[in-house]
Order: structure tokens, then C-alpha cells, then sequence
């Protein structure tokens, strides 16, 4: 007998307490229950005791987490090594486990400890051990716990008195008694295995189990182990009576009708006796064993109905998994389990083992000559779990002896596959079969079965064949006629040599006698003892007939045509539907036994076919003509469906991607009416499917997934934390429009589960959160994040990255700690993660800024780069992000290797993939090769018109920074689509998108220019340092080609003012303090190129620079000279602090010419004679190096000459340079000095030019007036050179254009006045003719204005420092509208709006936009449409001129939207029809905004929406039908205050735009205008007759008589009164057919 014992099983120490008891199934109900009792306070953490440690592992035993639950025992174990509750666990889940030796050692420990308490860990020892070691510890064990027993019923029986039936201790004492009878059964077994002899032993044996009955009379397990012994000792006949009363305790026999009538007759004669006598309770007095039995102490399982209307014992099968895993963004395939209508196992009343119902099996085969129990109990265990292949042998063994060989065949092929399939490793079965699965037996036990399949196989086959080819002669003894046909089938009796068995009872068939041989091998290996040596006669079981309706086979009676045979009954069916092990099976047991399909086989089907496509990775379509016909069965039995079967099947059309949408929708419409009636898994279930089907573009009807979510939210507190999960994460997969109050209570009761809660669960919640955009309490979020971090070495990939994904997205303030935590559970896995879950967690590492060592970061991106190939283009743009953001050293190779993967996919490329990854490798300072990158160019410039403002600002930033060859067309495209949305763009995209067109050397529209240096202004922020720098870097480089035509009038040009706009505006905010030495050089230098100094910003940056002036370098240095000379700051101490700064870099080796030509030059014009040395030794510094050896640029030269002239006037007699530049070095400056005033004397004089020296010839008191005259030393050159008679003072008259003066005050240059500076030097009087002042001179007075000037020059001696700009006027911003972050005083709102109302064209409407348009509202906005709309129509302006100022207004419209009432709406909608402006987005917005609040809006408001969209559809804007209903409807329940014309125009748009309106609604407008009618106009009362007429609305007769009248009584008569009334004829009668 197998040593064994099946009653032996714990998964903790509570657990362990009731292993000895009678079956498995009620251990492992009872330890589920204990262990989610302790579930609720479980502990653990870094500083657990070791009890808390052993309730978080009774936790993680209750999820089947095996390894969790070691690991904490083990830790209590180490912190406490004599506590013996936690080395009893421990040892026990290390036996259970499989790690014996582990186990032992514990164990014994246990015991050394505490040798007379826990008779758990002896019983394990007895398990453990081998030979008298073993069978010595469980006998220890059973005397540990009959002591323990009997104290607990002596204290029960001590406190009978005071509380009835002992309390509690009656209870533990019953429960005691029971395991006490489990471990006799147990010590016998191992003492019967252990014997040399099975008669020696007997007696002991005998006794063991006679103690055991006595312990517990309601456990069948004493006799069905005394049975067996009988049956080893022969005595067969009281083996078997043995055996049926153990039965009795638990099994219920299935009824035949025979039987029934037996038991109608039976009970006939019991009704005339006397009655049987009746207990206090009203039971029947029955005997010991039936009493027990009856009173529900048996082992009886739960009833449900068969085929035949009988009672059928059956047990729950597998059932709806509830972790269904993972998708992308939350979800895996994992099997849902079965189907059917099926009570829970905690509800059932318990059954004994399964490995005790395949012993008693076993036993009936043995010795029942019927094989109906063992058939029916077989067919039970089926039920419960098909996945044991030794009791689908024994089943077809089964049929076998009873002759039905179909059946037989097919228990045996099924049996076969699976075994093949377990041994494969394929199998996902359940844990319920026995001690452990059969795949983890050991491979010579699956060799034995596999043979005894074959054994099967070949003995039906045989059978098969003697039956068709008529090899028995009639009357063999052997063999048996099949009735109403002459073949004839071979007697099951035959044994090997063909002879027939002289048994008694029948002979027994060799394959039986085969597999039993082995099967009973099986069981006692390791006992020292084979079955066949125990005194059998013989080892094989009887095989006799009369099962399942067939006769005895041996004798004279003949088998029942197999085409009687009953058909399988309906768990059978169900459990040959389970365990089908390919499409081939599924599709024959439909084709044989569909016809008795219900809907519980439908809906098995339907989830077999689902786990076969998981199982068998067969593709998914060969399943779906099965479930086509599948779906044909289910049609008319659909209302007989479970809530769980209706989520079974869409379950499985999800994993079989069958998006059936006439099957699912009605299974989910007729689920969400049942919604409040299901379970909390089914609904979850049915939602987490509806979200996959949803990508096979399959739409589950939005009510219906409201109901069901509603319905789960009722009972949040009864779901699991995977029903609460799955659900928000299929609502946010879905994008459903969830009560914010509903998705908080489902996140809140997570939140009160989170420690039950898998990592997955706390992920897709988060995920689900997020995606939805829930504005989660942060406490709550953040116990959901430490939740996870405390599982976080369970959490998988994917869990780790949607967490951190979620927090950044939901802007939690997540802790560093919690961060870095998650972040390095998800390395410790990164070879398991996807791709996407590697670049998620280095984007949110990235974008939370965590400080992650440097080797983690490597790490995942090591790990991306050798998945690179099956990551998507976004997950390769966010990798190199991410790298490049946190600054990560990248190789160059792993790099290049990312960006070539991107290349790849560059077809497929969103917009942000590519400016996220074309930023990255600038920012990496990688080189790709230029084809493959303007490839990616290319593929975003075709989708520039979908990209956001950031993407297209950071691609032309990356195609500059890595210096791209860029087309010119495509850069120009990528531009101009940022210039389109530039009031969307922020300061940053702004100013990097003129930075990057000023590097790639764009010649940029002026008008673009423009656009964007505007859009800087308005932005709500100011822009940043750096942002301004380059703004004005670019501006100056950008504006270089149109400077031409700069200032040719006496205002700014557009560019310019907005310019002017943004210096004044950082002026004001001190944008300047910010700034580092590059952003204060090269703001100077662009504003010096721009000709414009506006003063405030001009002193904040010379004052910075003269602070930042030791950390500059020399380009920065020699630009800041530059540049404030140039802008005429001639203010000492900056040119000191910067000549001292140059002077530290004297010996540094990137000095150039360029930057000592620019300082020395610089310091000349702003005359700083006391650096007259300083700049003599910079000159030398260069002379003396090899730099002028490399050759000087003529403006150079030219600059050098410069400097050489003003030490000359500083030091009379110096010599200026000649001293310090070689004699060829001067020759080619002086050369170079004088080319440039040959060329200046040949350019074509301009008129200004030419007008004032006409001038000056004409002016009385002047001689010798020469033009481009030169300085007595040649030095300079003079516009008009002459003398005055009177004082003979020479004069210099300069006729200054616009590039001799600065924007805004017009100050003269610096280098105009260096000019002034040197002719006074040289005896000049410098008289400066203004160009603007000339051009605003009468011709007639030109002659005066220039006199004056010459007199004024005579006074003071001519303009030396100052310059002629004094007293010209100042074009300063108070001109122009400023900026709105300037603080100043803007218009009120309502002036604003009178402004607004009081515009008379378009110019001044879209002036009013450009000033104030950012402190516009919505009612300014809804204002400017309106009045544009009237504008046109009273100007009889086209209206396309006004659509670019609506779509600037719909610009700023958009983000305040919201904030429109009903009538603002209305009249954009209506100024939109009035010219023709029909942007769709626009009107769809406004017109979903008013439906939606359409019973707040008046009846005017409403007619004029629906008017406006009849209008707009004639430029082929269509309204949506649904809002323009609801209009409808909102104005029909305010019919009673619609005046005419409401009505009138509502009716006229329902016909105009096609609505179907019911005819109801149509009628009450219509009868509302009747009521009105006499105060309604004909065109009102025209359009309602028309409009009845063109909807075909049934108007009463008397309603459209009564408008014809109206409409006649307005026609004027002959004298211009009206006619009379006319009386209408009325309508004739209606005739009515009778039927004959």
C-alpha cells in the first residue's frame, strides 16, 4: 500500500494543525480561510518580529507566493532560533516545497526543542524519513496528538456544565479527534508498507484502524483502509462490504429509473407500517455510521441536477483565475479558467480527497462485479480536475470493463495527450490532483502511465478488431454477440495466453493486470515491499460488464446496441470540453455533441478555444469558424447565461481576437442589465476584454461599460484589489468619461487593500490614474507608490515603469529614496524588461532628475541597446532623451547604435520620436552620417503640420547645433509651421527656433521675423536670460538682409519695434541679472548690430559686464568692447575692467587678431586715452606674434589704422604705432585705410546727400564748398567741406543717414562720433544735418534750417561728444502697445469692450487685438467676432479678409473656452455663418459646449446657434446631429418664451441641415407659433409652412389654417388696408373602411 498519505499537507503551520485531518480539500479550505484571516494583519518590513514575519508569510501562502513566504520564515527563523512556531513553519512549507533535506534538519531541530508539543512536525519526519526512522517519528507524532486530544476533551467535558456543548473546547477537541483518526489511517498504511510479512502485521494494523474509527465514526478513511487490507489478505467479499460502508458516509449513487421505481414501490410498503421513532431534533434514528452520515458529518459533496433530472454528486472544476496579468500599459494573457454555473469550493460541503476517491476507485474495480460507482466517481474526479492523467486511465479503464470501448478510446486518447503535454512542460494545470502535479514526478512514474496508455490503447484496438472481423466462434465463451448485428466483441476476460480466467467472480484482462501491476508499484516504491508480493491470487483487477447500461459480458446475456448508449451527461461533457488538447477535439465534440449543447458547454467552449490559442500558440483565426458556429447555438439560449459565462465568452473572444460585434453586443448589453447581480471578478473580467477588443477596433457601447463599472463600484468593498485594478485600467484603456467620485472610490478601496495587493494591481491603478488624469489626494497616491516599493523585488518590468510613469505624469512629489528604490528593482530585472519598460524608467529618471549612480543608468541602457531592434521609434527617442538629459557618458558605438535603430523606422516616426532624438545626438555631440539624418528631417517636415511647437523649434536646434547641411526649403517649411503656431509655442521654442535659422543662415521673411519676436513679447511669462540673448543674437544675424531698406522712413519698421518692444520689456523685468558673460556679449553685440540702444537695457548690460568682466574670455571680452563703443557707453571703468580682464589671457594660446583688433579698436572710438599704453602693448603683443605673419582682413587693417590715428591726436609727436608695428605692417594699414575712402568717395551720393550740398553752395557766407573733401593730412574724408567767410573757421558739414543714429532716442553711433571727435581734432567744425530733420523741412526753408545749423556749429564749436542728436525726437515704446508682462496700467474690460463695439474697419479691430489681444476674455473675444461679422456686412468687405483675424481669435479662444456663456457662444457661432468662416474644430467646440449647457441657454440664443449651422452647412460644415437635437430639445421646453422668430429659425435650420425631429417635438414649435401668430412677421410665418412642409410634418388642419390666415392678414389690400378674412373651406370627412 503506498506509504503516502494524502491527509499530510500544510503550507504553514495553522495549516499543519489540520494536516492529519480526513481529506486534502478541507486543509486546504480550512488553511485558505486561516490564512486570509491573517492576510488583514499581516506585518514584516526590515524590523519584523518573527511573529509578524510568520503572518506575512501565511499572506503571501494565501496568493501562492512559495517564495515570499520561504524567505520570511526563514528570516524569523534566523532572528529567533528557538522559536518553535517559526522553525514548525518553516519546516513544514520546506517539506511541501520539495527540499527534504532542508526540511529534516529543521524539523528535528523543532523537535530537540520541544519534544512533547506538535504532533505536525513528527508527522512530516514520519514523511521525510526513510524505513523505522520514518514510521518511529510518525508514531511519536499520533502519541503527541491522542494526548493532545484527550486534554481537550476532558477540558470540553469540565466545562459541559457551564456552557452547553463544551464552547470551544468542544470544538478544538472534535477537530483534534479527527486528526487523530487521518494519522492512525496514516501509521497504519506506513506500518503495513514497512512489514516484512502482511500477517505479522495484520493485527497491529487492524487495531490502528479500529482506533481510528473510534476517534472519528463520520471518516470514511478507517474503512476504506481496512477494506484494502482485507482485500490484500483475499478476503475479498468482506473487503467489499467494508468498502460500500465507507462509501455510504460520502457517496450518493446516481439513480437509474429502474431504481426509481424500486424506491417509489419500497416507499408504498413503508407507509402502511408503524413509523419509525423520531429524535428531539425531528430526525429519522438511524444507526452509528448512517446517523453520522445523514447529520452532514460525511464527506457528501454539493448536488446538481444531471441530464436524466437526477442528483448528481459532483464537485466544482477549475475555476476563473483571477490574475489576468498584464497588457502593454497593464495587461498579460493568463487563462480565466472554466465556465458554468458553478457554486464556489467554500460553499460545497466537503468531499474526501482526490487521492482517496482514485484508491476507492481502485478498489471497485477490484471487487465490485458493476462497474456504474467506479464510473460515476471517476467521471466526478473529471469534473473536479481533468488534468490528472492516471484517473483518465482509470476512467477508461472503466469504460473498458463495462464494454463501452468509444468511450474507452476517448478517455484514453485524451488521457495520453496530456500526459505527452505535461511532459513537455506545456502544462498550466492545477495543483488539485494529488500530494503534488505529475509534472513534478519523477520521469519513470511518467514512463509507466504512458505504457499502460499504450496497454489501453492496444487492448481496445484488439477488441475493435475482433468485433469487425468475426474472429470468436458464436457461443466462445470469450466473446459476446452485439446486439442486432452479427460481429461479435472479445470477452474482456481474456487474460495473455488466450485462456480464460477460472476465478469465480470472472476473469481479468491482462492490460489490466499490466497497469495494475505497475500503478500499485508506483504507489509503494520506497516501502521495501512490491504489490504483487502482498498474497493476491492474482494483481489485476476485475473487469466485469453492466456499467453504463451494458449486460454481464461472460455470460449468456448480450451488451445494449451501442446506439442505445446514454449520451455523456453534462459535467462530463464539460469536463471533455476542459480537456480538450487541440482545435481537432474541440471542433469533433461540437460535430458529436452539439445538439446537447447548453449554454454552460457554449461558454466552456468558447474559453477552451481561448486557452488552447494561449496554450498552443495556434493562430487565433483557425479558432473562429468554431466560434461562428458556437455563437449560432448560443443565440437562442443567450438568456440562460450566467453573469460568468457571459464573461467567459467575452473573455475568450478577446484572447481568440474574434470582435464579433453582434455577439458582443449582446452578451455585454444583456451583462450590464444584469450588472448588479454579478460578482465583482466577472464584471472586471468582462470590462478587461471589452478594453483589448477595443484595438481590434471593436466599441463597446459606452452605457453598458458605465453600468458595469457602476455596478462595481457598489461593491468595492467586497472586490479584490485585481478586480478593482483591472477595472479602472480597461476604463482608462477605453477612454471612458468615468464620475470623477466613482474612479476615486474605486482607487480609495485599493488603496484600503494595498497591502493584499499584487504589484501589478498598485501598477495599472497608478497607470490607469494617470492616464485618465484623476487628481488623486497625494496621500493616497503615495501609498500606493510605497506599497509597490515594499513588493518591489516581486514586481515585474512592467510594474516598476508604469509606477514611475504614472508619478511623473501625475506630478506626485515622489520620495528620491522611493525613486531610486523602484528604479533599481527594475535593473535587478532589466534582461527580463521590455524594451518600452527600459526607456520609460530612464525617461522618468530623467524628467524626475534623480541621482541615480551612474552604473544603474549604464545598465538599462546597455540592456535597451541589445533589445533595440524590437523597440518602437518612441522608445528610441526617449532612451537617447533620457541619456542625453541626465548627461550619461554614452559610447559612441551604443549611441550610433540607437540612432541607426531609429533610422529604421523612420516611416513610421511621429514627430516628437524624431526632434526628441535629433536633440539628443546634438546634445550627445554625435555625427551621424548627414544622409540618414536629413532623412529623419524628412519625415518630419511631411508631418510639420501634426507637430507641436517644442518638436519643430528642437529639430531645427539639433540640425543647427550638428551644423546639417539642411535643404533650405525644408528648414523655410519647418519654420513657417512654428510660425503658425506660435502663440502656442513658449519662449523657449521661440527664441531656439530664430537661434537656429540665424546659425543655418535662413533668410527668413521679415514678416516671420516679425511673427516671432511678437510672440516673445506675448507670452504671459517673461522669457529667460538665455531665451533673450539669443532673441536678440539671432535677430541681429537674421535682420542682416534686409538692413538696406532699414529706417528709410521716420518710424521703425515692424521688426524693429517689436524688438524695441522686448529690450524696453527685459529692461523693466532686469531679465539682465541672470545672465552669464556669453549672454550679456552677445545681447551688446546683437543690439549694437541692430542699431538700437534702449537706455535702460543698454546701463543694465555695460553694468553687468563690468561686474562679469574677470570671468570672461577673450571673444567675450573684445564683442563687449565692441560692442558698447559701437553704442556709444563710453563710460571709463568698463573699458578698464575689460582691458585688465585681456590682459590676463595675454598668454593664452587661442588669442587671435580678430579679438585684440576689436578691443584696441574699441577703446579708440571710446576715447579712453588713460589705456593709451595699455593698447600700444596689446598691438605689440600682436605684432610680436605669428598672427599677422597669418595675414590681417581688411576691416582689420583698417581698425588698426584707426587706433594708430587716435594716439596720434591723443599724443602729438608719438608716432601712434609706428613704433610697435613693423614699417610693411603700417604700409598695409595705411594702404588698407586708404582703399576704404576711394571707395567711399566713388559711391553714388544719395539725394539726401546731394540736396544739402546744393544747399550749401546756395548759402550766402560760405566758400570753397567741396564734396568728399579730404583733412589736411588725409586722413578722413568730409561730405561737404567748406569755409566760413566771416571767421574763416572751416566747416564739416555731414549729411548723417539713418546708420549714423540709434533706435530708439536716435543718439548718434559711437563710431559717428569717434568721426565728430577726430575732425574737431584736426580745426573742423562739424555741422550734422539730421536725415529725418532734412526730410521734414519745406523746400524753401532748407536753406535757413542749414544756416542755423552752421551758426550753431560756429557757437559751440560743432558736436564733439554729444553728437546732433540733441533735441531730435524720441521714438521710444510709448507708441507702440507693450507687452503683457510689462507692468503697466492696461484698459479696463469694459472699455476695452466699448473699444471693441466702437471699431469702425478692420485695421482698427485687428490693432486692438495685436495691443490688448492677451488681455483678452472670452467676452472680448466673442465681442471681436461679432463685430467682425458686422463689419463686413455693413463695409462690404470680403470676408476673407477678416479669417486671419478670427483665427488669431480662436487662438486665444481656446484656452478659455470654458469660461463662455451661452450667449457669447451663440454669437461666435453666428459670426462665423455671417462671413463664411467655417473652421470646423471652432464651431464643434462651441456648439458641444452650448449643447451640453443648452437648458441653461434662452431661446434666442438657441435659434441663433441652429441659424448659424443651416448657414455654415452650405460651406459644407455639417453639425453634429446629436448637439443640434439637443439644441432642438432645449428650445421646445422653453417654448413658451420663444418669441416668433426663435421658432421660425429653429424649424427652418431642422429642415435646412436634414434633422429627423420626432414629429412630437415638430408639432409643439409649430403649435407654440401658432399661439404667436399675430405677432410674427411673414417671413416667420413662410419659413415655419415651409419648413412643416419640407420635414413632412403631419400638422392638425386647423394649426395650418390658422398661419394662412395670419400670413393673409399682412398682404396689404388695393388701398393699402388689410382684406378681410377668408373662411377656409374645411377638410372633408374621413372615411372609414369596415372590414368585412
Amino acid at each position: 500500500m503506498p506509504k503516502q498519505r494524502s491527509g499530510i499537507k500544510a503550507s504553514a503551520p495553522a495549516a499543519a494543525a489540520a494536516a492529519a485531518g480526513g481529506s486534502r480539500r478541507q486543509q486546504a479550505v480550512a488553511a485558505k480561510k486561516q490564512r486570509a484571516k491573517k492576510a488583514a494583519g499581516s506585518g514584516g518590513g526590515s524590523g519584523a518580529s518573527a511573529a509578524q514575519l510568520i503572518e506575512r508569510a501565511q499572506q503571501a501562502l494565501g496568493y501562492d507566493d512559495y517564495d515570499l513566504a520561504l524567505q520570511c520564515l526563514s528570516e524569523a527563523a534566523a532572528r529567533e532560533p528557538e522559536n518553535v512556531e517559526a522553525l514548525d513553519a518553516y519546516g513544514s512549507l520546506l517539506a511541501e516545497t520539495g527540499r527534504a533535506d532542508d526540511a529534516v534538519m529543521v524539523l528535528r531541530r523543532a523537535v530537540e526543542l520541544s519534544p512533547d508539543a506538535g504532533f505536525e512536525k513528527y508527522m512530516y519526519l514520519g514523511q521525510l524519513l526513510e524505513g523505522e526512522e520514518g514510521l518511529a517519528a510518525t508514531r511519536r507524532g499520533v502519541e503527541v496528538l491522542s494526548a493532545q486530544a484527550d486534554a481537550a476533551a476532558a477540558a470540553a467535558a469540565s466545562g459541559s456544565g457551564r456552557r452547553k456543548g463544551g464552547g470551544v473546547a468542544g470544538g478544538e477537541a472534535g477537530e483534534l479527534k479527527q486528526q487523530l483518526c487521518s494519522a492512525l489511517c496514516s501509521l497504519a498504511e506506513m506500518t503495513m508498507a514497512a512489514a516484512g510479512n502482511l500477517e505479522e502485521a495484520a493485527e497491529e494494523v487492524a487495531s490502528l484502524l479500529q482506533r481510528a474509527r473510534s476517534a472519528d465514526a463520520s471518516s470514511p478513511e478507517p474503512l476504506q483502509a481496512l477494506a484494502s487490507l482485507r482485500y490484500e489478505q483475499g478476503r475479498q467479499d468482506e473487503a467489499l462490504a467494508l468498502l460500500r460502508e465507507s462509501m455510504a458516509l460520502w457517496f450518493k449513487p446516481e439513480r437509474s429509473e429502474d431504481d426509481e421505481d424500486e424506491d417509489l414501490d419500497e416507499e408504498g410498503d413503508e407507509e402502511g407500517g408503524e413509523g419509525s421513532e423520531r429524535d428531539d431534533d425531528g430526525d429519522e434514528e438511524l444507526g452509528d455510521v448512517a446517523a453520522a452520515a445523514a447529520a452532514g458529518k460525511g464527506k457528501g459533496g454539493r448536488r446538481r441536477r444531471g441530464s436524466d433530472g437526477a442528483a448528481a454528486a459532483v464537485v466544482k472544476p477549475r475555476t476563473m483565475s483571477e490574475d489576468l496579468g498584464e497588457e502593454d500599459m497593464g495587461g498579460d494573457d493568463d487563462d480565466m479558467g472554466g465556465s458554468g454555473d458553478w457554486v464556489d469550493a467554500d460553499e460545497e460541503d466537503d468531499l474526501p480527497s482526490f487521492e482517496f476517491r482514485f484508491e476507492c476507485a481502485k478498489l471497485l474495480l477490484e471487487l465490485d462485479e458493476s462497474t456504474d460507482a467506479a464510473v460515476q466517481v471517476l467521471e466526478e474526479m473529471i469534473a473536479e480536475n481533468d488534468s490528472v492523467p492516471d484517473v483518465w486511465h482509470m476512467l477508461g479503464l472503466a469504460y473498458y470493463s463495462g464494454g463501452l470501448l468509444d468511450e474507452a478510446q476517448e478517455a484514453a486518447d485524451h488521457g495520453a495527450g496530456l500526459l505527452a503535454k505535461q511532459r513537455g512542460g506545456a502544462h498550466k494545470g492545477g495543483r488539485g490532483g494529488g500530494k503534488k502535479g505529475r509534472a513534478e514526478e519523477g520521469e519513470e512514474a511518467c514512463d509507466d502511465v504512458a505504457a499502460a496508455f499504450e496497454d489501453l490503447k492496444a487492448a481496445i484496438a484488439e477488441a475493435r478488431g475482433a468485433l469487425e472481423g468475426g474472429h470468436a466462434a458464436a457461443g466462445d465463451p470469450r466473446l459476446v454477440h452485439a446486439a442486432g448485428s452479427g460481429d461479435t466483441v472479445p470477452s474482456l476476460g481474456v487474460i495473455e495466453d488466450g485462456s480464460s480466467s477460472a476465478d469465480s467472480r470472472g476473469g481479468q484482462s491482462s492490460v489490466v493486470s499490466s497497469f495494475w501491476e505497475r500503478s500499485s508499484n508506483r504507489s509503494s516504491k520506497g516501502s521495501g515491499k512490491e504489490a504483487g508480493s502482498s498474497g493476491r491470487s492474482n494483481s489485476g483487477p476485475r473487469v466485469s460488464g453492466g456499467g453504463g447500461g451494458a449486460q454481464r459480458i461472460w455470460g449468456a446475456e448480450q451488451p445494449a446496441p451501442l446506439s442505445q448508449r446514454k449520451a455523456p451527461s453534462a459535467e462530463l461533457l464539460t469536463s471533455w470540453l476542459n480537456g480538450a488538447t487541440s482545435l481537432q477535439q474541440l471542433v469533433d465534440l461540437e460535430q458529436q455533441h452539439g445538439g446537447i449543447f447548453d449554454a454552460i458547454h457554449i461558454a466552456t467552449s468558447f474559453k477552451r478555444s481561448a486557452n488552447l490559442i494561449c496554450d498552443l500558440g495556434q493562430p487565433s483565426r483557425d479558432f473562429h469558424p468554431l466560434m461562428q458556429r458556437l455563437w449560432e447555438r448560443l443565440q437562442p439560449q443567450l438568456g440562460d447565461c450566467t453573469t460568468r459565462g457571459l464573461a467567459d465568452i467575452v473573455w475568450a473572444c478577446s484572447k481568440a481576437s474574434f470582435a464579433e460585434a453582434p455577439l458582443l453586443d449582446k452578451c455585454l448589453k444583456q451583462f450590464a442589465g444584469a450588472a448588479a447581480d454579478a460578482e465583482p471578478q466577472h464584471l472586471s473580467n468582462a470590462l478587461y476584454a471589452a478594453a483589448l477588443l477595443s484595438r481590434l477596433k471593436y466599441t463597446m457601447n459606452k452605457q453598458h461599460a458605465v453600468q458595469l463599472v457602476e455596478a462595481l463600484v457598489q461593491q468595492g468593498q467586497a472586490a479584490k484589489p485585481q478586480d478593482l485594478s483591472i477595472t479602472l485600467w480597461a476604463a482608462a484603456t477605453m477612454g471612458l468619461s468615468l464620475p470623477e467620485q466613482q474612479a476615486q472610490q474605486l482607487v480609495e478601496a485599493l488603496v484600503l487593500q494595498r497591502q493584499a495587493a499584487k504589484p501589478q494591481d498598485v501598477s495599472n491603478t497608478l497607470w490607469a490614474a494617470a492616464t485618465m488624469g484623476l487628481a488623486l489626494p497625494d496621500q493616497q497616491a503615495q501609498q500606493l507608490v510605497e506599497a509597490l516599493v515594499q513588493q518591489g523585488q516581486a514586481a515585474k518590468p512592467q510594474n516598476l515603469s508604469n509606477t514611475l510613469w504614472a508619478a511623473v505624469t501625475m506630478g506626485l512629489s515622489l520620495p528620491e529614496q522611493h525613486g531610486r528604490q523602484l528604479v533599481e528593482a527594475l535593473v535587478q530585472q532589466r534582461h527580463a524588461a521590455r524594451p518600452q519598460e527600459l526607456s520609460n524608467t530612464l525617461w522618468v529618471a530623467a524628467s524626475m532628475g534623480l541621482s541615480l549612480p551612474q552604473e544603474q543608468t549604464q545598465q538599462l541602457v546597455e540592456a535597451f541597446v541589445q533589445q533595440r531592434h524590437a523597440a518602437k521609434p518612441q522608445n528610441l527617442s526617449n532612451t537617447l532623451w533620457a541619456a542625453a538629459t541626465m548627461g550619461l557618458p554614452l559610447p559612441k558605438q551604443q549611441a550610433q547604435q540607437l540612432v541607426e535603430a531609429m533610422l529604421q523606422h523612420r516611416q513610421a516616426v511621429k514627430p516628437q520620436d524624431v526632434s526628441n532624438t535629433l536633440w539628443a545626438a546634438a546634445k550627445l555631440g554625435l555625427l551621424p552620417p548627414e544622409q540618414q539624418v536629413l532623412q529623419l528631417v524628412e519625415a518630419l517636415v511631411q508631418q510639420r503640420r501634426t507637430a507641436k511647437p517644442q518638436e519643430l523649434s528642437s529639430t531645427l536646434w539639433a540640425a543647427a547645433t550638428m551644423r546639417l547641411s539642411l535643404p533650405e526649403q525644408q528648414a523655410q517649411q519647418l519654420v513657417e509651421a512654428l510660425v503658425q503656431q506660435r502663440h502656442a509655442a513658449n519662449p523657449q521654442d521661440v527664441s531656439n527656433t530664430l537661434w537656429a535659422a540665424a546659425t543655418l543662415g535662413l533668410s527668413l521673411p521679415e514678416q516671420h521675423v516679425q511673427q516671432l519676436v511678437e510672440a516673445l513679447v506675448q507670452q504671459r511669462q517673461p522669457p529667460k536670460p538665455q531665451q533673450l540673448s539669443n532673441t536678440l543674437w539671432a535677430a541681429a544675424k537674421l535682420t542682416a538682409n534686409f538692413t538696406a531698406a532699414r529706417r528709410v522712413a521716420t518710424l521703425p519698421t515692424p521688426v524693429e519695434s517689436a524688438l524695441l518692444k522686448l529690450a524696453d520689456a527685459a529692461g523693466k523685468l532686469r531679465l539682465v541679472e541672470g545672465m552669464i558673460p556669453q549672454e550679456i556679449s552677445n545681447s551688446l553685440w546683437a543690439l549694437s548690430e541692430l542699431g538700437m540702444r534702449p537706455e535702460q537695457l543698454v546701463a543694465l548690460l555695460t553694468r553687468a559686464a563690468l561686474q562679469r568682466a574677470p570671468d570672461m574670455d577673450l571673444q567675450h571680452i573684445s564683442n563687449t568692447a565692441l560692442a558698447a563703443a559701437r553704442l556709444g557707453s563710453f563710460e571709463a571703468p568698463l573699458y578698464v575692467a575689460l582691458v585688465a580682464a585681456a590682459q590676463q589671457h595675454r598668454h593664452a594660446s587661442i588669442l587671435n587678431a580678430q579679438q585684440i583688433c576689436n578691443l584696441c579698436w574699441a577703446v579708440a572710438v571710446a576715447d579712453q586715452q588713460q589705456l593709451a599704453q595699455q593698447v600700444v602693448a596689446l598691438c605689440k603683443q600682436l605684432a610680436g606674434s605669428c598672427l599677422l605673419e597669418a595675414g590681417l582682413t581688411g576691416a582689420e587693417r583698417n581698425q588698426l589704422w584707426q587706433v594708430h590715428l587716435w594716439l596720434l591726436d591723443c599724443k602729438p609727436g608719438s608716432g601712434g604705432l609706428a613704433g610697435t608695428l613693423s614699417a610693411q605692417q603700417m604700409q598695409q594699414c595705411g594702404d588698407e585705410w586708404e582703399l576704404m575712402l576711394q571707395r567711399t568717395a566713388q559711391q553714388h551720393r544719395t539725394v539726401f546727400e546731394q540736396s544739402v550740398f546744393a544747399c550749401a553752395q546756395r548759402l550766402p557766407g560760405l566758400a570753397a564748398c567741396c564734396q568728399e573733401a579730404r583733412t589736411e593730412d588725409g586722413a578722413y574724408s568730409i561730405d561737404v567741406a567748406a569755409t566760413h567767410t566771416a571767421s574763416k573757421q572751416r566747416l564739416a558739414i555731414e549729411a548723417d543717414g539713418p546708420h549714423h543714429f540709434l533706435l530708439p532716442g536716435r543718439q548718434l553711433t559711437g563710431e559717428t562720433l569717434a568721426r565728430n571727435r577726430a575732425l574737431a581734432a584736426r580745426g573742423y567744425a562739424v555741422v550734422s544735418v539730421p536725415w529725418w530733420e532734412w526730410a521734414a523741412v519745406d523746400g524753401a526753408a532748407l536753406e535757413g534750417h542749414l544756416q542755423s545749423k552752421v551758426e550753431a556749429a560756429l557757437r559751440t564749436g560743432g558736436p564733439k561728444g554729444g553728437g546732433g542728436g540733441c533735441g531730435a525726437p524720441q521714438l521710444g515704446s510709448a507708441a507702440t502697445p507693450a507687452a503683457p508682462w510689462i507692468q503697466r496700467k492696461a484698459p479696463s474690460a469694459k472699455l476695452l469692450t466699448s473699444l471693441i463695439n466702437g471699431a469702425t474697419s478692420l485695421e482698427q479691430l485687428v490693432g486692438l487685438e495685436q495691443r490688448h489681444g492677451s488681455a483678452f476674455d472670452a467676452i472680448h473675444i466673442a465681442t471681436s467676432f461679432k463685430r467682425s461679422a458686422n463689419l463686413a456686412r455693413d463695409l462690404g468687405q470680403p470676408p476673407s479678409d477678416f479669417y486671419p483675424l478670427m483665427q488669431r481669435l480662436w487662438g486665444r479662444l481656446q484656452p478659455q473656452l470654458g469660461d463662455c456663456n451661452m450667449r457669447e457662444l451663440a454669437n461666435i457661432v453666428w459670426a462665423c455663418s455671417k462671413v463664411s468662416f467655417a473652421e470646423a474644430p471652432l464651431l464643434d467646440e462651441c456648439l458641444e459646449q452650448l449643447a451640453g449647457a443648452g437648458a441653461d441657454a434662452n431661446p434666442l440664443d438657441l435659434s441663433n446657434a441652429l441659424y448659424a449651422a443651416a448657414l455654415l452647412s452650405r460651406s459644407k460644415y455639417t453639425m453634429n446631429k446629436q448637439h443640434a437635437q439637443q439644441l432642438v430639445e432645449a428650445l421646445v421646453s422653453q417654448r413658451q418664451a420663444a418669441k416668433p422668430q426663435d421658432v421660425s429659425n429653429t424649424l427652418w435650420a431642422a429642415a435646412t441641415m436634414g434633422l429627423s425631429l420626432p414629429e412630437q417635438q415638430g408639432r409643439q414649435l409649430v403649435e407654440a407659433l401658432v399661439r404667436q401668430r399675430q405677432a410674427a412677421k411673414p417671413q416667420e410665418l413662410t419659413n415655419t409652412l415651409w419648413a412643416a412642409a419640407n420635414m413632412g410634418l403631419s400638422l392638425p388642419y386647423q394649426h395650418a389654417q390658422l398661419l394662412m390666415d395670419a400670413l393673409v392678414q399682412q398682404r396689404p389690400g388695393p388701398s393699402g388696408s388689410l382684406p378681410a378674412r377668408r373662411a377656409w373651406p374645411a377638410p372633408p370627412p374621413v372615411r372609414r373602411r369596415t372590414r368585412r
